[in-house]
């Protein structure tokens, strides 16, 4: 089992609330990078902001640019793949990578959830990954 807090940060319309994150490692081409992700069960897939993808040796192709829509609009991405460690665990896994630094990190349901059950419990501020 691997195991993350929540993490408080505070919201214009609500004040504080509890986000649900996980350490992350992200490698691809011979680089590395750790990020804290938002857990997203509505995400279809992980995103990480330009920056990041950049870090980790992205190449920008314009032919292989599509727009990812969401909760708050559409960004221009492409999509990689990169291998994802979350504790001990490593799988390959299809990251969109956001032509963007306003995109967020998020670590969404393709290739991530399907290794794991995880466990959301907010009452007691952590969140467990349990391999299936």
């Amino acid at each position: 089992m691997i195991e993350f807090h929540y993490q408080e940060e505070y919201s214009d319309k609500f004040g504080k609330i509890l986000r649900p994150i996980a350490l992350v490692t992200l490698s691809a081409n011979q680089k590395s990078l750790q990020a804290t992700m938002y857990i997203d069960s509505g995400a279809d897939v992980t995103m990480i902001p330009r920056r990041a993808g950049n870090d980790l040796g992205f190449k920008y192709d314009p032919k292989k640019i599509f727009q990812m829509s969401g909760i708050a609009g559409s960004l221009p991405c492409i999509l990689q793949k990169a291998e994802v460690t979350i504790g001990k665990q490593k799988l390959l896994a299809d990251i969109t990578w956001a032509l963007s630094d306003e995109a967020p990190f998020l670590l969404g349901r393709k290739d991530i959830f399907k290794f794991f059950r995880i466990i959301f419990d907010e009452a007691k501020k952590k969140i467990e990954f349990v391999r299936n």
